[in-house]
C-alpha cells in the first residue's frame, strides 16, 4: 500500500507503516478526536480492515488515536514536520 496514495470511500492510508503490526482484531481506533471511530476486524498483507461504529466525513492529516495506551508508539512528528522545524533550527 502507498501511504500517500489519495484516500477512497472504502479504503483510509494512513502515513504510519506500523500500524498494522501494533494493532488487533477487537481493537478500537478513534479518528479526528474520536469523530470516526473504527473496529479493527482483521488484518492482511494488503491492510487493516476495519468496520466503522461512528463515521463522518474525513479530512486529511487528521489525528489517529489507539485505545489502550497504543498509540504512544505512533509517531508524534511526520517528515514533513521534521522538514518544516528543520528550517528554523540552527
Amino acid at each position: 500500500m502507498n501511504p500517500l496514495a489519495p484516500s477512497t470511500e472504502k479504503t483510509i492510508f494512513a502515513s504510519y507503516k506500523d500500524l498494522g503490526r501494533i494493532c488487533r482484531p477487537n481493537d478500537i481506533i478513534y479518528i479526528d478526536d474520536g469523530k470516526i471511530i473504527c473496529l479493527v476486524v482483521e488484518l492482511d498483507e494488503t491492510g487493516l480492515h476495519c468496520e466503522v461504529k461512528a463515521g463522518g466525513e474525513l479530512l486529511g492529516n487528521r489525528a489517529m488515536k489507539l485505545v489502550g495506551g497504543k498509540h504512544e508508539s505512533l509517531p508524534v512528528l511526520n517528515k514533513m514536520d521534521y522538514t518544516d522545524i528543520s528550517r528554523y533550527v540552527e
